[in-house]
């Protein structure tokens, strides 16, 4: 069941009645409807009360279960072998190589060869001095400036009031023409910064009433 309301530009659209979810009055006057599913929130010249005198009566959205795969592969059993290490054949089993742990034999040319070296005065040759390096601090890169109708767009939200980052880039690319992500992630940052919104870990967003 479709109902047709009027954008505040005078433009009709058809809202699928089962699946909206919120309806909450506008600043501009009219009210802002919200259907789940396609992530916009609409403003519409129709008062709370109108619209929902029109979904009055519409169906509930129904919901399909969706049946397990078929394709899981059943777990294998213990394939292990069950086999006892004390029951094995000792002679089957192979034998320990000789160690080689066993010292050399020493002989008398190779002690004289050592009280030599162990005699012998050790010289350490000096070593260069190295030139110490300064340190250079990296340029940060500079932080692109922020669209002329900065103002104008964050007005534009405030009155639409979007719950989420998600709303909040849908409004900004159907209402004032931003296609930019960067862009408008640069927008909801300064809207951050300067104090008019509050955005949680999980993406909603938050509006503090007490900024103008």
């Amino acid at each position: 069941m479709f109902i047709q309301l009027t954008r505040t530009d005078g433009s009709p659209v058809w809202l699928n009645a089962s699946f909206v979810v919120t309806v909450e009055p506008s600043r501009g006057g009219g009210s802002i409807v919200v259907p789940i599913g396609d992530g916009l929130d609409y403003e519409v010249k129709e008062t709370p009360e109108a619209v929902l005198a029109v979904l009055d009566g519409a169906p509930p959205a129904k919901v399909v279960p969706v049946p397990p795969p078929k394709t899981l592969t059943p777990r294998p059993d213990d394939v292990s072998p069950d086999v006892n290490p004390a029951d094995c054949d000792k002679a089957a089993m192979p034998e320990a190589a000789p160690s080689a742990s066993k010292k050399p034999r020493k002989t008398k040319s190779s002690t004289v060869k050592k009280d030599a070296i162990a005699g012998a005065e050790k010289v350490e040759e000096p070593k260069p001095a190295t030139k110490r390096k300064r340190s250079v601090a990296k340029k940060q890169p500079e932080k692109a400036a922020l669209p002329e109708d900065f103002r104008k767009i964050v007005d534009g939200l405030k009155a639409r009031k979007c719950r989420t980052v998600k709303r909040l880039r849908n409004a900004m690319k159907s209402f004032h023409g931003k296609s930019d992500v960067e862009e408008m992630d640069r927008i909801i940052e300064e809207m951050v910064n300067i104090g008019i919104i509050l955005v949680e870990p999980d993406g909603h967003v938050k509006w503090v009433e007490q900024v103008t």
